[in-house]
């Protein structure tokens, strides 16, 4: 029963976190009891729906529930910009205390979702066990233990004495409390798919949609055999790529909002100050406020990007194989021969191989692809621009994520098709010869273009 101890505690402990953070604002501070009651409501009602007859299909439908929660995270992180334009009015929900069922209405939202899917965990722990009654009340007992130090740290003064209001505006505030949702995932461990990656997915498929309903509204029927500039405009619309490209605009536009807001805060009128030292002063207190006020959006930005990456890199990891060293052909003095289908595997797959020649004390490494139009790219493992410093040589070279080549170095995407074209981060061409199933690159053209890459004048890169 100490799985389902640990998940109600850590479900709740997260829970606790974020109305923390969201008592930081002195109007949600002074109806934090409304906060805290909605989310034990959210609690509870998650919790029981997840003991509800299994024939009840609706309520049951993870899809539906899924979207909900999702749009719920989405709506989460848009809020802050509805408040910021808010404050920028003056109105008085920023200002004062905010209303009471807004509050337990947001306390409801950030525990339902969670509560549902710890539910469900427990409730097969409890099946497994064969414990239908102390499995679930272990892990209310987690819960509750959860929530109590929630109250502990929430005890009268002790928020107070760190004054957190130096910190957070109504708009920032909300940043946060979204931003720590986003890094936790909420319960997100238990479901396959991460927040991040869900909402991609949502976003492709309503561009997927969109650009149905215009191409049947506008008649441009595909063509099987004659492609079409509209196809690939279209088809470029609902790629992942375009939905990613919204996805970090959407997710980033919060932040950089708040950000803003917090800068572009005119200077304050020092007419009515006479002595220069007062007025020395009052700028400085000016200035440390916008330090104070500017340091939650800025480090929300690098959170969420950093939430990006990983997800990405973990939805689409790279492939970097180890380089295979290779002799001269013992049928021919000073080629190299290379299978296409053979001991180094199949390289039609379309996966990036590499292999390295031993030149005296050197060893020169070159890659080889099968491009998606059929054909083979050959190139050195380095490009003419990016030159790693002696202390990181492990960031020279070419790794794959998904139908591209990435720059270690630079991070640029290559796509593959691109592969024996000169120029840019692309790899330096090598000249080979593919007949018979058979890849052949001649030892003394190897060295010769590797000789001549050793005295490009590289620039280096953006890094």
């Amino acid at each position: 029963m100490t799985p389902a101890f640990f998940i109600g505690f850590l479900e709740a402990l997260e829970c606790s976190l974020l109305l923390l953070v969201l008592a930081s604002h002195p109007g949600v501070r002074q109806g934090f009891r409304f906060l805290l009651a909605g989310a034990v409501l959210g609690i509870f009602m998650g919790s029981a729906l997840s003991y509800l007859p299994a024939s009840l299909a609706p309520i049951h439908n993870n899809d539906l529930w899924s979207t909900l929660r999702h749009s719920a995270e989405v709506a989460m992180f848009m809020a802050p910009l509805y408040v910021l334009s808010l404050e920028k009015r003056g109105h008085p929900l920023v200002s004062s205390k905010m209303p009471d069922y807004m509050l337990a209405l947001m306390g409801f939202i950030f525990s339902v979702f969670d509560a549902r899917l710890a539910g469900l965990s427990v409730h097969d722990i409890a099946i497994v066990l064969e414990r239908p009654a102390s499995t679930p009340a272990i892990a209310m007992l987690g819960t509750a233990l959860a929530l109590s130090v929630l109250l502990v740290l929430k005890a009268p003064g002790m928020i107070e004495k760190l004054r957190p209001e130096r910190f957070f505006t109504a708009s920032s505030v909300l940043l946060a409390a979204a931003t720590l949702r986003l890094l936790t995932g909420g319960v997100g461990a238990i479901e396959e798919t991460h927040t991040v990656e869900a909402i991609r997915l949502g976003l492709q498929a309503i561009g997927t949609g969109l650009c149905i309903q215009i191409q049947q509204a506008l008649m441009l029927v595909p063509l099987e055999f004659i492609p079409t500039g509209s196809e690939g405009l279209f088809r470029f619309l609902s790629g992942p790529q375009m939905a990613t490209t919204v996805l970090v605009l959407g997710l980033t536009a919060p932040a950089v909002s708040v950000l803003m807001s917090v800068l572009s805060r005119p200077d304050p009128d020092l007419s009515g100050h006479k002595q220069a030292a007062h007025r020395r002063l009052h700028l400085a207190f000016f200035r440390m406020d916008l330090v104070y006020r500017g340091a939650p959006p800025l480090i929300c930005f690098f959170l969420v990007l950093g939430a990006l990456h990983f997800v990405t890199a973990s939805v689409n990891p790279m492939n970097e194989p180890r380089p295979v060293p290779l002799l001269e052909s013992k049928e021919r003095a000073g080629v190299l021969v290379i299978p296409v289908s053979g001991p180094y595997g199949d390289i039609s797959d379309g996966m990036l191989r590499k292999f390295s020649y031993l030149y005296g004390r050197e060893v020169i490494r070159f890659i080889a692809i099968m491009k998606p139009d059929g054909t083979v790219g050959v190139g050195l493992d380095e490009c003419e621009i990016c030159d790693p410093p002696k202390w990181n040589k492990k960031a020279q070279g070419y790794a794959q994520r998904g139908d591209h080549l990435v720059c270690k170095y630079c991070m640029t995407p290559i796509p593959t098709n691109t592969v024996n074209r000169p120029g840019g981060c692309n790899p330096i061409p090598l000249p080979f010869v593919l007949e018979d199933g058979r890849i052949t690159i001649e030892t003394g053209e190897l060295i010769r273009i590797w000789r001549a890459a050793e005295k490009l004048d590289k620039k280096g890169s953006h890094l």
